[in-house]
């Protein structure tokens, strides 16, 4: 089907020639025969471009049939079966014009091989030549049973589609749940938010192309969205065998799952961004414990009082404390912790005082949240 459209739309008019079996007729009260008739009008829409440019040859005919008998055939199938009634203008048109029609009567004796061979050429070319060339529009068209056969092979190629666009955003969602870092997050939504508006049109060819932009973005998920991919195309190429009636094949199932996977990451951006402004106001709250306890010790964090002359192993404890409550927010990782302990004594941070090593100890954790690494009392610890 696909060849024969290409010929014809490559050729600027056109004739038709249809081949009918005549048994074809018979068998079936003629069915097979209105359904080759309804594929040729499936084929060519225009349906009186199609009357006025096909000749019809009748084959493998008994020897006494003749053009007539053909005629008196197609309207009887007409009045006596149902099967026809959306064919009565198109094959009485037919009828009118038995002119266009040839009989190939098989030869009764092998004799009359050659004389029957040279009738048949001349009938064949009478026929022809009493149809009209045409600029024919053509449509890809198959019987009403490889049609089905093909919508049911579309709806798989969806449900599949479906199903790996499933996998893909549950991973999606797995990823952005572990994600900490806001600018990372933000560059996910932005991507999601240029697909789907992209798709806005529910074209499944600009699916296709925005697929690309998602594969650069999301480079552990290519393989699966490369699949998606080849299968739309699949989904292309078989629609134009679909029938009319069928529409335009609906993304929109497609698409929530990506909306789905873009709600679970703006939850996880407005839930890191409330733990930071929690957090930085459990800084302020420690730092104000700081300020008004330097003359005789120090607050840190969960109300643990820290004498101004205290011995480094209690102020360490008292720092440690507070940087298990900080890591466990992801914005002072432990091994930072660990290593400060460790270095306390190599710094000038050992040389201050009680209150002063805390302070100090504050300004890193505020630092750090703000991104200034620069601390007063830590730029020789660097970022751990």
């Amino acid at each position: 089907m696909y060849c024969t459209k290409r010929i014809i739309d490559s050729s600027s008019e056109n004739k038709i020639v249809y081949l009918i079996n005549y048994h074809i007729l018979k068998a079936n009260k003629g069915e097979g025969f209105a359904e080759d008739i309804r594929q040729l009008m499936r084929m060519f829409p225009d349906t009186e471009k199609l009357i006025n440019s096909i000749s019809i040859v009748l084959t493998h005919a008994p020897s006494r049939v003749k053009t007539q008998e053909f005629i008196n055939t197609l309207k009887s199938l007409i009045k006596q079966n149902n099967y026809f009634n959306d064919l009565n203008d198109i094959i009485n048109e037919l009828c009118s014009k038995p002119n266009i029609v040839s009989v190939f009567r098989a030869p009764e004796r092998n004799s009359d091989k050659n004389y029957m061979n040279d009738e048949l050429r001349r009938s064949i070319n009478v026929g022809i030549e009493n149809s009209c060339f045409n600029k024919i529009e053509v449509r890809n068209s198959l019987s009403s049973k490889a049609i089905e056969a093909v919508e049911c092979l579309i709806k798989c190629y969806e449900n599949e589609i479906q199903a790996k666009m499933d996998i893909f955003t549950n991973s999606l969602i797995v990823k952005f749940k572990s994600e900490t870092n806001l600018n990372t997050l933000a560059e996910n939504e932005s991507v999601l938010d240029k697909f789907v508006s992209d798709c806005n049109d529910l074209s499944i060819e600009t699916f296709i192309s925005s697929l690309r932009n998602l594969s650069e973005h999301f480079t552990g998920s290519r393989s699966i969205i490369n699949e998606f991919k080849n299968l739309a195309i699949k989904i292309i190429f078989f629609s134009n065998y679909r029938r009319c009636e069928s529409g335009q094949i609906n993304i929109n199932s497609w698409l929530n799952k990506v909306l789905i996977s873009r709600a679970e990451l703006t939850n996880r951006i407005q839930i890191i961004k409330a733990e930071k402004e929690i957090l930085k106001e459990r800084i302020k709250s420690i730092a104000a414990g700081c300020a008004a306890g330097c003359a005789t010790g120090v607050l840190v964090g969960g109300g643990t009082v820290v004498a101004a002359n205290a011995s480094l192993p209690v102020i360490t404890t008292a720092i440690e404390n507070v940087s298990v409550s900080l890591a466990a927010k992801g914005l002072v990782g432990i091994k930072a912790m660990v290593k400060m302990s460790e270095k306390l004594e190599k710094t000038q941070f050992g040389r201050l005082t009680g209150s002063e090593r805390v302070t100090g100890y504050l300004k890193y954790i505020k630092d750090k949240i703000s991104g200034d690494y620069e601390s007063k009392y830590f730029s020789e610890f660097g970022d751990y």
